[in-house]
C-alpha cells in the first residue's frame, strides 16, 4: 500500500517529486564531495606524519611478515614427518612422552605443549604490557582502559589456544608453539637500540637506551613472583 500511494502522489504531483529528487541529489553530492575532501585531508595529514616521524605502518607488520618463511618451511615439515611414527633417540626430547609413544597426528596427553605454549603467549602479551607508554593526563582513564581491555582479551585469547592445543594433534601444537617462541625473540629483539637504528625505528621515550633493564625493573615492580626469584622484596 505504501507503494502504491507514492506511485499515485507522483503521478499528480510530477513537478513536486522532481524538486524533491534534485534536492535530494544535490545534497547527496554535496556530502560526497565532502567526504572527499575530508579523505583526502586525511591522506595528506598521514603523508606528512609518516615523512616528518620516518614511519610507516607495515613497520609495525614487520615481525609478522618475518615469521612468513618459518610458517611455510615448518608446515611442509610438520605435514612429511606426521606419517612416520617417532622414536626416542631422533631428535625428539625423551622428557616428553606423547613424542615417542604416539605420531604427531595425535593430541597431546601430558601438557607440556599446552603449558609451554600458554607462558610463551603470556610472555609476549605482558611484554607488550609492561612496554606501553605512560598515559598523557588529558585522557589518561581512556588510555588506561584501553590498556587494560587489550591485556584482558591477549589473556582470554592465550587461556582459548591453551585449551585448543589439548586437542588439536600434536603437529598443530608445535606449530603454535614455534610461533609463539619466534614472536618472543623477535619482539625482545626489536628493543634492543642497535636494531632499532638500523631498522630506522626511534626509541621509546619511556625505554630510552636502556630497554632490557627498564623492562626488568617494571617486571619486579609489577610482579611478586619475579621479586621472589631475584631476592628483592
Amino acid at each position: 500500500m505504501p507503494k502504491l500511494y507514492t506511485c499515485l502522489w507522483t503521478a499528480r504531483n510530477p513537478r513536486s517529486c522532481w524538486k524533491i529528487k534534485s534536492r535530494v541529489q544535490s545534497c547527496i553530492n554535496g556530502w560526497t564531495q565532502k567526504l572527499h575532501n575530508v579523505i583526502k585531508e586525511i591522506r595528506h595529514v598521514f603523508r606528512e606524519t609518516c615523512e616528518k616521524n620516518n614511519c610507516h605502518p607495515l613497520k609495525s607488520a614487520a615481525t609478522s611478515l618475518v615469521q612468513f618463511p618459518l610458517w611455510i618451511s615448518l608446515t611442509f615439515q610438520l605435514r612429511n614427518v606426521c606419517g612416520f611414527h617417532t622414536a626416542s633417540g631422533y631428535g625428539w626430547l625423551p622428557l616428553i612422552p606423547d613424542f615417542t609413544s604416539q605420531g604427531l597426528t595425535m593430541a597431546c596427553t601430558s601438557l607440556v605443549l599446552p603449558f609451554s605454549l600458554l607462558i610463551i603467549g603470556l610472555a609476549n602479551v605482558e611484554i607488550a604490557h609492561l612496554r606501553r607508554p605512560p598515559p598523557v593526563q588529558s585522557n589518561s582513564v581512556l588510555k588506561s582502559w584501553a590498556y587494560k581491555s587489550t591485556r584482558i582479551v591477549g589473556w582470554m585469547g592465550n587461556l582459548i589456544i591453551f585449551y585448543c592445543s589439548t586437542v588439536v594433534p600434536k603437529a598443530l601444537a608445535i606449530y603454535w608453539v614455534t610461533s609463539a617462541t619466534h614472536q618472543l625473540f623477535t619482539h625482545l629483539l626489536i628493543m634492543h637500540p642497535k636494531v632499532r637504528q638500523i631498522c630506522n625505528i626511534w626509541l621509546l621515550p619511556n625505554e630510552g637506551t636502556e630497554p632490557y633493564r627498564r623492562l626488568l625493573n617494571r617486571t619486579m615492580a609489577e610482579y611478586a613472583v619475579v621479586r621472589r626469584l631475584f631476592g628483592r622484596k
